[in-house]
């Protein structure tokens, strides 16, 4: 297997980015040595912005193991593809459906473990009360 990895560097609109492409000769895009090398590369990044282009389909597994590679990391294209157009119109609302529920997961500020935060926080609230010198703080 021939895997190449492109790395196209540039600037759009003052801000430098870097497009990576990973091709490969049998036309799998996503092997385990290629995801670990972008997976470095973005963890110490070098560049404003990363792109990402994979002409395959990628495993759920190697999707996250790049998304925990970068706390910050946002995505902001998701292409869909299929082979027929029926499981194309499905893919694209499926993915339609997750992308508004994550918008109004941040518009309404709902976030991942925020009920725990609130039951620790609240369990601390007398002591960061009795701390407070000024009674209108209180």
């Amino acid at each position: 297997m021939v895997v190449c990895i492109c790395v196209d560097t540039s600037t759009k609109n003052g801000v430098d980015f870097t497009s990576v492409r990973i091709h490969s000769k049998n036309g799998v895009d996503s092997q385990t040595e290629s995801i670990q090398h972008l997976r470095r590369q973005i963890a110490s990044p070098r560049f404003g912005e990363y792109h990402l282009f994979f002409s395959n389909i990628m495993k759920d597994t190697q999707m996250h193991i790049l998304a925990d590679s970068d706390e910050q990391e946002v995505v902001q294209q998701v292409q869909v593809g299929a082979q027929i157009e029926t499981e194309l119109k499905e893919k694209k609302l499926s993915v339609e459906d997750a992308l508004n529920a994550t918008k109004v997961a941040v518009e309404e500020g709902i976030v991942v473990g925020g009920g725990c935060t609130l039951l620790r926080v609240a369990a601390k609230v007398d002591a960061i009360r009795d701390a407070l010198d000024n009674e209108e703080q209180k």
